[in-house]
């Protein structure tokens, strides 16, 4: 597992302008394999989840000390080697 600091231009105030609310979100980076990576993709981009990897991301949160919102996005496939595999956990904002 990976964390991944969001970049500046990634926060977008001008939602919190229209009203809508903005949900903090971890970047949370998933080892894979090279044949395991372009399946997962493929499944997503078919519309499908895979909810045992997005157990392990929100896992992954919980590790860091966040509290994971339950939202969790497939971002994609971080090439390197290993391939990893990228999703951004939504979390709360509040400590408790």
């Amino acid at each position: 597992m990976r964390y991944v600091v969001p970049r500046p231009e990634d926060v977008r105030p001008e939602l919190e302008e229209e009203g809508r609310s903005v949900i903090p979100v971890i970047r949370i980076e998933l080892p894979s394999t090279r044949v395991a990576a372009p399946k997962v993709l493929a499944l997503y981009q078919a519309g499908a989840r895979d909810r045992a990897l997005e157990d392990e991301a929100v896992e992954g949160a919980c590790r860091l000390g966040r509290s994971p919102s339950g939202e969790v996005r497939f971002v994609g496939v971080v090439n390197g080697q290993p391939p990893r595999l990228a999703f951004d956990v939504g979390t709360d904002s509040e400590v408790r």
